[in-house]
């Protein structure tokens, strides 16, 4: 068998840059994605500051037990356990608690909010015993 009856292969330095190339520019899409997905991540951090100082100003205030963002990488979550809403503009003062509310958006469609609440919900009057507990699995909205 004679070597020059084959057809030569390509030179090895353009064979690795054709898979070299590629791969590059995967990664830095995924390094460009991680950065603007940190990036929204921050800002909604920012955007739930300026709502409860909002909500605060009118009498009404959010607390969580426990705040996390996540959802990376392709969703913006909030999630809130223990979370208790103090109502004081109210002409009776109520506290309403809540076991855990996440809410998620899409990064394709940052305007559609997705919500999950799990029970039991109680509603009290200030620094008094439930006097409405409702209990669920889970609700959507």
């Amino acid at each position: 068998m004679r070597f020059d009856q084959f057809e030569h292969a390509p030179p090895a330095r353009r064979r690795s840059l054709t898979i070299a190339i590629p791969a590059i520019i995967v990664g830095l899409l995924a390094l460009v994605w991680s950065g603007l997905w940190y990036f929204a991540a921050g800002q909604t951090a920012e955007v739930i500051a300026g709502w409860r100082a909002r909500e605060a100003h009118a009498g009404r205030i959010h607390v969580c037990g426990r705040e996390d963002i996540g959802g990376f990488p392709f969703r913006i979550e909030v999630r809130c356990a223990d979370a208790r809403v103090d109502i004081r503009d109210a002409v009776t003062p109520l506290t309403v608690t809540l076991r855990n509310v996440v809410v998620a958006a899409q990064v394709y469609d940052p305007t559609h909010l997705i919500g999950e609440f799990t029970g039991p919900l109680s509603v009290a009057e200030r620094d008094q015993q439930p006097g409405f507990t409702l209990d669920w699995a889970q609700a959507q909205a």
